[in-house]
């Protein structure tokens, strides 16, 4: 019975982001897309000045190291 219920656990900042920081991250997204490295600290540090959304370093060179990796296999099955 206990197996049968759901695990609580913490939603990754990226699915709570605020509307008006969307076309921000959506522009890291395409830049991920291209084969671009940005800076984690810097993609912290401009979603905490200039849009008070307060992201850690860590949490954002996690999501750039996970937008890396499924851009990756995406682009190995289109070769494929």
């Amino acid at each position: 019975m206990a197996y049968d219920k759901k695990q609580g656990g913490v939603t990754a900042w990226y699915f709570q982001i605020p509307d008006e920081v969307k076309p921000f991250i959506e522009g890291i997204e395409i830049l991920i897309k291209q084969g671009k490295k940005p800076n984690s600290t810097a993609v912290s540090r401009i979603l905490s000045e200039e849009y008070n959304f307060s992201v850690s370093r860590a949490g954002i060179n996690r999501w750039l190291t996970y937008l890396k990796e499924e851009n990756e296999k995406e682009r190995g099955s289109e070769t494929s």
